[in-house]
């Protein structure tokens, strides 16, 4: 329980203005795309399936889908008021 409270707390912090730059991002970092990534598993947001240009295979990104997320209002009350205990 004290990592869900100190994610909570970490959470609070964030502004509508980290919000706003993270998704202006056209290229994220490996961090924030696995952060969001996983934002978008737990929201059930699908992710675009798209070539790899480099591997010739199909490959699961959850960019765009992400930054629809985030435009959505109330992103940030959203994952505030996430129910926790649905998680499985």
């Amino acid at each position: 329980m004290p990592a869900l409270r100190a994610a909570e707390e970490a959470l609070k912090n964030i502004k509508q203005n980290d919000i706003t730059l993270i998704k202006s991002v056209n290229v994220p970092t490996a961090d924030t795309r696995m952060v969001m990534s996983a934002v978008c598993i737990l929201m059930r947001v699908d992710p675009i399936k798209k070539m790899n240009p480099e591997t010739q295979k199909k490959e699961t990104d959850y960019w765009k889908p992400t930054q629809g997320l985030m435009n959505s209002t109330g992103f940030l009350g959203m994952m505030l008021n996430y129910d926790k205990e649905a998680i499985d």
